[in-house]
């Protein structure tokens, strides 16, 4: 089918918006090849290449509809452009017998709403299980400098390997037919090309805010060019032949049960069509193989095409992954899979607490299982428990990377009145530990107990509770199942409070409670429970920035920090799945102040960066602005950058903190109608307000006073809080509502 060239009349019609701004440049590479590279060679277009016949291949014309993108001086649409382009190359690669899928035919959006419209484009190419996905762009300077100009081609980030060598073709022939400036081949995580399994590019040919190629993009010839470089690219790719890996060994979530697995099978060189470029065959020096990034060697044997690995491996979860080039320079598309190593453990230990009781009551059962060496086994492997007579909380699990679990085993209730012997088994990969629990009669020497569960407002378990006795006289941890049994301090004057507390949840102090006797204790959650298992992915440029993130698990968040290259902290991200990604930068500036940046667009950036201008303002100076910076335009989650003066000291660094705490409650729902604050004064003897005192809450990040003495702790949930003002411990408040608190502190001269 030949697509009506009319279609370029559309794009002389033009309104838009921006798109992509200038992204960062990381390097621009040529493509890996193996030997001399291959003569780059253009198809005539009176020969009809062989190398596209029966290639699936989805064009993708970005933007359209209520999503015009870009925008040029005179009113250019991008959407028209990419539209233009899209169905002059469809043309092209129809007439080389290639299959080909446009995502639109016409100026539409796809959906209502913008990602329901890009997800749409990415079920396209799963649907028809493409051999490529080309999402065809123009891009954009939101500052429009009128005189820039450069073409930028993105690759999948995850796929260094064929989509960088698709997108390094094609980036090739549009410098040469476009003579514009290098921006460089850049891994891109951009929804279209992330979302899509098969080799994928996204290209920004030339930039639709220069004055003069807005108006070479209404020349229709110009536009045949950009085609036709797409095309060439395009057939170059399928011409050097794509590898194939086939029939790995082990298959993906596959169980082993030796410590040396064979990890095998098959690469291929695709086959040659009569246009062919370059030598036939896999080159076995680019084999590369990964467990959990670490490689491995490789034997190849080029006949049987099947290659073999035997590493020496412990216990645990392996990723897997393999690529290899074939001689004439092209990538296997990177084979990723999980396998799980399950060995029977060399120790495994077994614990009761109590091991002696004189009457019915909860047992803590603790078992560690270690490999070769002393090593935890890792969370692969359950652990069964098992016991004559009573029963389990729970009897099965699975041990956490340390190589532990816990349960909670309760005896019958009708003990024999004389002493018995019960026996509680514990049992890993084939191997079994037992230990001996013993019931004596009316012991009037026994240790004093205290047993019961730690639980959240809806009864779910807390298990990674701890419980102290006074000072930290004594601290225990509660078992998996939030269960504990814990004895009482015996050289104690007295009995001590207990203090009950949990990652997360406001701590609970027990000044009264009876022993021998189940206890349960439920804890309320900080913030409205909002942080609890929110992610948070920080990049961290300096150690200086480190107090930022200092225990921010106490507030129920999960946080991970990276310090690499752009490139790798984006590419961690897609393994750490945040829900919120916070680059973090110490810079010289006077007067000093924190700067904090978003994407242009990006709603959810700009909520945040707003909140944290608006906690900060009442002590810093504050700005918001908009940056093209790398990681914010290619993380799949809302990013911010936040820049602070590197002549910050404690006091600014907390303050810093505590604002990205409560901006985070704030961001991810907490309402301060369902809460309460606690605020006040602090002031001298003579009643004169103190500047810059810390004051620290229960739970809270630390406040400093401003200027008039004045702190405050939003979104408290009822009860008790330790309060301490000038690291002077002031005891404990209760609140059960919105509450003014003023303190005195007079110090030593």
């Amino acid at each position: 089918m030949m697509f009506p060239r009319i279609i370029l009349l559309l794009i002389l019609l033009a309104m838009i918006i921006s798109c992509a701004p200038r992204p960062v440049v990381i390097q621009n590479e040529p493509p890996i090849l193996h030997g001399n590279p291959p003569r780059r060679i253009v198809p005539e277009r009176q020969h009809l290449p062989r190398a596209l016949m029966g290639k699936k291949i989805v064009i993708d014309p970005g933007h359209g509809g209520k999503f015009p993108g870009a925008i040029g001086e005179s009113g250019l649409r991008e959407c028209d452009v990419n539209l233009a382009v899209a169905l002059l190359l469809a043309d092209r690669l129809q007439s080389a017998g290639a299959a080909v899928i446009l995502t639109r035919l016409k100026d539409v959006h796809l959906a209502d709403e913008l990602r329901e419209d890009l997800q749409y484009r990415c079920d396209v190419a799963q649907k028809k299980a493409a051999d490529l996905f080309v999402s065809i762009h123009h891009n954009s300077l939101p500052e429009r400098l009128p005189s820039f100009n450069q073409t930028e081609t993105y690759y999948q980030l995850r796929d260094p390997g064929s989509s960088r060598d698709l997108a390094a073709s094609i980036h090739y022939h549009l410098l040469k037919a476009l003579d514009s400036q290098d921006g460089g081949l850049i891994p891109g995580n951009q929804y279209v090309i992330r979302n899509v399994t098969c080799t994928a590019i996204l290209g920004e040919a030339v930039y639709l805010s220069n004055r003069r190629m807005e108006r070479k993009l209404r020349n229709p010839r110009f536009l045949q060019q950009e085609a036709d470089a797409y095309f060439n690219g395009i057939w170059e790719y399928f011409a050097r032949r794509i590898p194939v890996i086939e029939a790995v060994s082990p298959a993906d979530s596959a169980v082993i049960f030796t410590s040396q697995p064979l990890i095998s099978g098959y690469i291929r060189d695709g086959a040659s069509p009569a246009d062919a470029i370059g030598e036939e065959g896999i080159d076995p020096a680019s084999i590369e193989l990964y467990l959990n990034d670490t490689p491995y060697p490789v034997d190849y044997d080029p006949v049987t095409h099947r290659f073999t690995c035997r590493p020496q491996l412990k216990s645990g979860e392996y990723r897997l992954q393999i690529t290899a080039r074939n001689r004439a320079g092209n990538s296997t598309r990177a084979y990723s899979g999980y396998f799980q190593v399950r060995l029977a453990p060399s120790q495994l230990s077994l614990e009761l607490t109590p091991a002696v009781i004189s009457a019915p009551m909860p047992v803590g059962v603790f078992v560690q299982a270690r490999f070769d060496g002393g090593y935890p086994v890792g969370k692969s492997p359950a652990v069964v428990f098992s016991s004559d007579v009573g029963s389990f909380s729970q009897d099965t699990l699975m041990l956490n990377p340390h190589g532990i679990a816990s349960t909670t085993y309760y005896p019958p209730l009708n003990l024999r009145s004389t002493a018995a012997r019960l026996w509680i088994h514990a049992t890993c990969q084939g191997r079994t530990a037992t230990a001996e629990m013993v019931t004596v009669h009316d012991d009037s020497t026994s240790q004093q107990w205290l047993w019961g569960t730690v639980v959240d407002p809806a009864g779910t378990p807390l298990p990674q509770t701890e419980l102290c006795f006074g000072d930290d006289l004594a601290c225990y941890r509660v078992r998996d199942d939030g269960g504990f049994t814990i004895p009482l301090p015996q050289n104690a004057r007295e009995r001590p409070h207990l203090t009950v507390s949990a990652p997360g949840y406001l701590t609970v102090f027990l000044a009264r409670y009876e022993s021998n006797r189940s206890l349960r204790i439920g804890l309320e959650p900080l913030f409205q429970g909002v942080l609890r298992g929110k992610r948070i992915l920080f990049d961290v440029a300096t150690s200086q920035l480190a107090p930022i993130t200092s225990n921010l698990h106490n507030f129920g968040l999960l946080t991970e920090i990276v310090t690499g290259n752009e490139v790798q902290n984006v590419a961690a991200s897609l393994r750490f799945m945040p829900h919120l990604y916070l680059l973090c930068e110490a810079v010289t500036s006077d007067p000093p102040g924190v700067w904090v940046y978003h994407y242009p667009g990006s709603q959810n950036g700009e909520r945040l960066a707003h909140l944290l201008q608006a906690y900060l303002s009442k002590f810093l100076s504050c700005r918001v602005g908009e940056s093209t910076q790398y990681q914010l335009a290619q993380t799949a989650c809302p990013a911010v950058q936040i820049r602070v003066s590197s002549s910050f000291g404690e006091v600014e660094m907390d303050r810093l903190r505590a604002a990205l705490v409560y901006s985070l409650a704030e961001y991810f729902g907490a309402t301060h109608t369902q809460s309460f604050t606690c605020r006040g004064y602090v002031r001298d003897g003579m009643n004169h307000p103190l500047k810059d005192i810390p004051v620290t809450l229960t739970g809270q990040p630390v406040q400093w006073t401003d200027n008039s003495g004045y702190y405050a702790f939003p979104f408290l949930a009822a009860g008790d809080y330790e309060v301490s003002v000038a690291e002077i411990s002031l005891g404990r408040i209760t609140v059960d509502r919105d509450k003014m608190v003023d303190f005195r502190v007079e110090f030593d001269e």
